[in-house]
């Protein structure tokens, strides 16, 4: 496991570079860099995570209040729909198709942070393009769509 977020009911949500997981009955069973586990530990089958990522995540952040999450990585697909390095889930771990990222970053993602206040968050990687325009390692999406303003310039204090 590479990174990890809670739901509101206390459910944990897992990404990384596995492909399969131990259920309660031992089988390993696949999951595509992506799973939820119940409070009790136990692999939550109604996540739906089938195929998941074509290729590991290496960031999540839920969206308050939503529930929603986003997911970084080196994937290009999660569950057969394109998603360049990003993509935001529904609670049961289908494709919030309202966020579409369009074309996306043109490398991994490895950080998010969520700001709830202006609904917004900033996403940090190993890209330098983001919806074809120039953002070297950082760029600010609006929540509601997945696409940002090229305009607005990230103001970074030392």
């Amino acid at each position: 496991m590479r990174c990890g977020t809670d739901t509101a009911d206390g459910r944990v949500v897992v990404g990384g570079d596995f492909t399969h997981v131990h259920n309660a009955q031992g089988f390993n069973i696949f999951r595509g860099h992506i799973a939820r586990f119940t409070v009790n530990g136990l692999l939550d089958d109604t996540f739906v995570a089938n195929p998941g990522a074509d290729n590991p995540i290496y960031a999540m952040q839920r969206q308050e209040p939503k529930d929603k999450i986003f997911i970084g990585g080196a994937f290009t697909a999660y569950n057969g729909e394109v998603r360049n390095y990003v993509a935001r889930l529904n609670p049961n771990g289908s494709v919030d198709t309202t966020f579409d990222p369009k074309a996306g970053a043109n490398g991994p993602v490895y950080a998010f942070d969520w700001n709830n206040y202006i609904r917004r968050v900033r996403i940090v990687g190993g890209f330098t393009i983001y919806q074809n325009v120039s953002r070297p390692r950082i760029a600010q999406l609006f929540a509601s769509a997945g696409s940002f303003a090229p305009g607005l310039l990230l103001l970074l204090n030392d």
